[in-house]
């Protein structure tokens, strides 16, 4: 049986050709050792020892694999009263997560307790999308090791492989706990795109907890010496004897800030020579933050603490980005001038990569990393403009510009998003009223946000007027995305699914409720400091608004965390009466589009029953029409009897009446277009035919 499962299974799920033997019975698999090559051409036959193949092609940096690992050791660490059944029922629920996405996944075992879950997808993916979400399963499922995907070297058992060896006789193989032909069926119908988007959605918490700060892009070199990436998706160059310390006088420097001026000019020099001596040492990011932390270097910490918080963030990343950068070209040269002639002694041939200096095609970046905004389609133009609202939204000095307004901002964002996504462009034709609908704020509250986003400075404008209201049809707005975001919004994970809108039966909850029950999961428990960092709001409203959410059942409070309740916002809403004040609303901004549309025909009427009279003969106030009223928002007030006009505009008739002719039937109010009609006018906007329904995109 262990035969035909690899027969059948390893091929399919290998990314290349290859497989590796282990040289100790199943506790490593390394390519090189002794001088030795343990990696062979994948064979059908059953290797007789320990064997394992490759998540990833190393050649493209792309894979149709994603392997997840649930590990015993894992769950024995966390004290479980029962690894194995803990790992049992992560694995499982896994697999089941696969299943409600619309997919199909492989699950096999091994002899000490361990399960893989296996999913193929249609086409090959990054692999540095692939370690993404290797990561984030690895945050929600505590015995999931993300190990066999951290790496474009990444190796796994298949079902059938051999486990381990002991006293010369293997514990047995890796069995699978599915039938074979279910497995077959995954392999010869793997995932599709929908099924992607949906995990997104599932994972979407833990892919943000997870984002990677920086990655190998446009900063580094084309032959950096990516390694692998830290838990936290940064890049670090680990060294074969682990871990080593800085050397000696830059440690003296960190701890008591002196030096000599003829070795470094200023502390910014001295400060950077301390990074690129611990990025060379085999320190992660992480390390240097923990020194720091701990005050074992306290020079060193001052000299980031004297930066905000956020450019200390920059600044770190920054100069540890240079760094790697300033070793990978370093090693480069050497590596690439050491010997003129290829050595004719034992050992790999010149061709074969080095065995301490590994050097691999780095990943092919997907479409969301590479290509400027203007290169992309409406869809994934959208996508990176959400990125930028959320770099915004996350910006001291622009959340201090927004003011008491922020959560009103960020919910009008979202809805312009929203109706950008269902009119498949970047210039949303909604008016106020439907924005109203769709965050459940008044049309003039709305009216005001747009003003206050329109009128910022125009470097920092995350929407720009590009029309003015005319007869029905509203501003015209267009979703741009300032220059300080560009690079940033680039270079972020898309997120994927519809963007959502602010549903009615959170409309008369606490503030910022609606934000931190997005953040909530349905079935996976998260801290409360995670919830309100994911929402974007402070502490005391974040605490007030989880209280809040509890009280209605939309949220409940477990032994790790919250997560999302039972009850649905439906029924919140019903409850709450914000239904039917929906409802109002709705009819109510109906009847006034009504009313305007009425005003619109009767002037159109009027003219066309003038347009033949001789110009003596026809109205002044036809004349002098070239806009809505003031009080557009309610036309019946049009009946009453206007002011009388101004001297200056009583000229203006007896210099047309004494030189062309015109005759004086009615005087009507002078009208001028200003910033404040705009914006009141843009709720002229027909409501459409889906706000029927609720604004679901």
């Amino acid at each position: 049986m262990a035969a035909e499962h690899w027969r059948l299974l390893a091929p399919a799920l290998a990314q290349a050709p290859q497989m590796r033997l282990s040289p100790d019975g199943g506790r490593t698999f390394p390519r090189y050792r002794g001088g030795r090559l343990f990696e062979r051409q994948l064979q059908d036959r059953l290797p007789s020892q320990p064997a394992t193949i490759p998540t990833c092609d190393p050649e493209t940096g792309m894979s149709r694999l994603l392997a997840a690992d649930f590990d015993v050791h894992k769950a024995q660490a966390l004290h479980a009263p029962d690894p194995h059944s803990l790992v049992a029922a992560q694995a499982a629920d896994f697999a089941a997560l696969i299943a409600r996405c619309g997919g199909r996944a492989i699950l096999d075992g091994s002899p000490s307790g361990g399960r893989h879950v296996y999913v193929l997808w249609q086409r090959p993916l990054p692999h540095a999308e692939l370690n993404h979400l290797a990561l984030a399963l690895a945050r929600r499922y505590s015995t999931c090791d993300p190990g066999p995907m951290s790496s474009p070297f990444g190796q796994i058992r298949p079902p059938g492989a051999p486990h381990k060896t002991h006293r010369g006789r293997l514990t047995g193989w890796m069995h699978l706990l599915i039938p074979l032909d279910q497995a077959l069926q995954a392999v010869n119908h793997p995932c599709g795109a929908q099924t992607w988007n949906r995990l997104m959605q599932e994972l979407e918490a833990e892919l943000a907890a997870t984002a990677p700060i920086i990655r190998t892009g446009p900063g580094l070199p084309e032959d950096l010496l990516d390694c692998s990436l830290d838990d936290s998706g940064v890049p670090w160059l680990p060294q074969s004897g682990g871990r080593r310390p800085i050397r000696r006088h830059l440690e003296q420097i960190a701890v008591h800030g002196t030096w000599r001026r003829h070795s470094y000019p200023s502390a910014s020099h001295a400060r950077q020579a301390i990074v690129n001596s611990a990025a060379a040492a085999g320190w992660r990011l992480e390390d240097l933050v923990e020194a720091m932390a701990t005050r074992r270097w306290p020079w060193l910490a001052r000299a980031y603490a004297k930066y905000s918080p956020t450019q200390q963030h920059l600044r770190l990343h920054t100069e540890w980005q240079k760094a790697l950068a300033g070793i990978a070209e370093y090693r480069s040269e050497r590596n690439g001038h050491t010997r003129e002639k290829p050595s004719t002694r034992g050992g790999a041939p010149p061709s074969a990569p080095s065995m301490l200096i590994t050097r691999w095609p780095r990943p092919l970046q997907s479409k969301a990393f590479s290509q400027q905004p203007d290169s992309y389609e409406a869809y994934q133009r959208i996508r990176i403009w959400l990125n930028a609202v959320i770099i915004a939204e996350n910006d001291p000095q622009r959340r201090k510009r927004w003011g008491r307004r922020l959560l009103s901002v960020r919910k009008v964002l979202r809805a312009l998003g929203a109706a950008a996504q269902m009119g498949g462009g970047l210039e949303p034709h909604f008016g106020v009223r439907s924005l109203s609908l769709m965050t459940g704020l008044g049309w003039s509250c709305v009216a005001r946000v747009l003003q206050l986003l329109r009128e910022e400075p125009a470097a920092d404008r995350l929407i720009d007027l590009t029309r003015e209201h005319h007869g029905t049809q509203a501003d015209h707005y267009t979703l741009t995305i300032p220059a300080p975001y560009r690079h940033e919004a680039l270079w972020r994970r898309w997120r994927a699914g519809n963007i959502e809108i602010i549903h009615p039966g959170l409309w008369d909850l606490a503030a910022g409720a609606a934000f931190v029950y997005q953040a909530l999961l349905p079935s996976v428990e998260t801290t409360t400091r995670e919830v309100i960092r994911l929402a974007g709001i402070g502490s005391t409203a974040g605490h007030r608004a989880l209280q809040e959410l509890a009280a209605h059942g939309l949220a409940d409070k477990g032994a790790h965390g919250w997560r999302r309740g039972t009850v649905t916002l439906d029924d919140v809403a019903e409850r709450t009466g914000t239904t039917a004040r929906r409802q109002q609303w709705m009819e109510l901004y109906r009847e006034q589009r009504r009313q305007w549309h009425e005003v619109l025909t009767s002037r159109q009427a009027a003219a066309q029953a003038h347009r033949n009279e001789p110009c003596g003969q026809r109205p002044i106030e036809l004349l002098l029409q070239d806009g809505p009223p003031g009080h557009h928002g309610d036309p019946a007030s049009l009946a009453g009897q206007p002011p009388a006009p101004p001297a200056e505009f009583t000229s203006a008739l007896q210099l047309l009446r004494r030189e062309l002719g015109a005759v004086i039937l009615r005087t009507v109010q002078q009208w001028t277009p200003t910033r404040a009609t705009a914006a009141q006018t843009d709720g002229h906007q027909p409501i459409l035919g889906s706000d029927e329904k609720g604004p679901a995109p």
